[in-house]
């Protein structure tokens, strides 16, 4: 009998059952208490308006109190309700203790970019107070860098881009420096509205000079490699010159007019070479600006169409006109296809055809140039592009590197494929945009040299 009585209770703690159950008693005491109160009022006959009345106010009564029960006292709700406290509980643990504990600086900006607040990381990392900051991120940011942050946020905030990465200069309290890596991103609220915007900032430091390391030992290498090269190329000439030059004294007179064009031959070729590796070695300011390379590819045909009608080659340009503007040198681009489409006639002696084909990809501009020469060895197209190396009687395998180098400052790249027997191309492919970091790398480099 006992537990026939506990498993009632237990049912009528249940929300459904408790509401129907209760729903019963409320009606019939509403009931025993209307009839005592309107049969003292008005006897045993009553009025339509207070049958209605009474019928209303039941209905009111009634569906009042099962809301105030479902909202404060059914078990389900009440259930639900404290896993979502629990839920939004442990969300915000998880949350301060990553904002306190992450090896990142964590900042919280409202919409006018004035900050609420940020971690311990943040504070180690820059050695700025909260009060000593007041609200404002501006000491840490180099002058010349406030109106690019400014934009990024700007952005975020508009809801015009997700998120915004990039990298820069952060100057410390005590005067030093920091390479960082920042990442925007909106901070909404319930119903959806951008309320303020989050910053993540990643020390790379370490990574950058870890870098700028690397590259200085690729250039050590390099520059030892061109050394050996130089020698060995300057050295031949040289070692003409010097038996021209024994001999000459001794020479019929017919022949002395012989050896000195080829003294003079030997000495333009140096020149050749030692001219190539100043362009090569050359700082240059890159002046980056929006350009169409149908427009210059039309300049270059101009250029060499002389040439290539010399040589019997038909010059075919195959221009995509969807193809948009890119960020660029257009006189460092030109120099870069010249190279490439002279290497191109000249692997034609016998005539040929050359097209030049320019077309969009995801994201850049792809230039190709395809020729019908008689084309390059696997064993030496491996070497295309090493100091040196050519496959042309007059070369010096210069140029191809120069051009690889213009094409890195623009984020670009070559690719090579031959065939031979069936011709080589050559494929180009340049982004639309350069990224902040090489733009503002560029900017550096550009005023160091001035």
């Amino acid at each position: 009998m006992k537990r026939i009585f506990s498993w009632l209770v237990n049912m009528w703690m249940r929300g459904p059952i408790t509401l129907v159950s209760g729903y019963v008693l409320f009606g019939l005491l509403w009931l025993c208490l209307t009839n005592l109160i309107v049969n003292h009022m008005f006897g045993q006959v009553w009025p339509d308006t207070v049958v209605a009345l009474r019928f209303l106010s039941f209905l009111m009564v009634t569906g009042f109190l099962s809301f105030i029960f479902l909202v404060k006292f059914n078990p389900v709700v009440r259930n639900l309700r404290i896993a979502a406290d629990k839920a939004l509980k442990d969300s915000q643990e998880i949350f301060e203790c990553v904002f306190h504990y992450t090896t990142d600086a964590i900042v919280v900006f409202d919409l006018d970019m004035t900050v609420l607040k940020f971690n311990p990381t943040f504070e180690k990392m820059y050695g700025y107070t909260f009060e000593e900051l007041g609200g404002s991120i501006l000491p840490v940011i180099p002058e010349d860098d406030i109106a690019p942050t400014r934009h990024y946020f700007e952005r975020v905030k508009s809801g015009l881009a997700p998120f915004q990465e990039f990298t820069g200069t952060r100057i410390c309290k005590d005067g030093s420096t920091l390479e960082v890596m920042i990442r925007f991103s909106p901070l909404k609220d319930a119903s959806g509205d951008i309320v303020g915007v989050s910053s993540i900032v990643k020390d790379i430091t370490e990574i950058v000079k870890t870098q700028d390391l690397l590259i200085n030992s690729e250039k050590l290498l390099a520059v030892g490699e061109l050394a050996a090269g130089v020698a060995h190329e300057i050295r031949n000439p040289l070692t003409s010159i010097a038996g021209f030059v024994h001999i000459l004294p001794s020479a019929p007179l017919e022949k002395q007019s012989l050896y000195a064009q080829f003294i003079k031959g030997e000495i333009e070729r140096i020149d050749r070479i030692v001219s190539e590796l100043l362009t090569l070695s050359k700082p240059r300011v890159m002046k980056y600006a929006p350009a169409r390379l149908d427009a210059v590819l039309v300049e270059v045909i101009y250029l060499l169409e002389a040439q290539a009608h010399l040589n019997t080659v038909q010059l075919v340009p195959q221009f995509d006109a969807s193809a948009s503007e890119v960020m660029c040198d257009e006189n460092q681009l030109k120099q870069v296809f010249i190279n490439v489409m002279k290497n191109a006639i000249e692997a034609m002696p016998n005539g040929g055809g050359l097209t030049i084909g320019l077309r969009p990809t995801d994201g850049a501009v792809e230039v190709s140039f395809r020729d019908t020469g008689q084309g390059i060895a696997e064993d030496q197209l491996k070497r295309i592009g090493s100091p040196f190396f050519t496959t042309k009687e007059t070369g010096t395998g210069l140029g191809l590197l120069a051009s690889k180098r213009i094409l890195e400052n623009h984020q670009g790249f070559m690719e090579i494929t031959s065939q031979p027997g069936e011709g080589t191309t050559v494929t180009i492919t340049i982004p639309l945009r350069l990224s902040t970091i090489d733009q503002r790398v560029c900017s550096a480099s550009a005023t160091n040299i001035n």
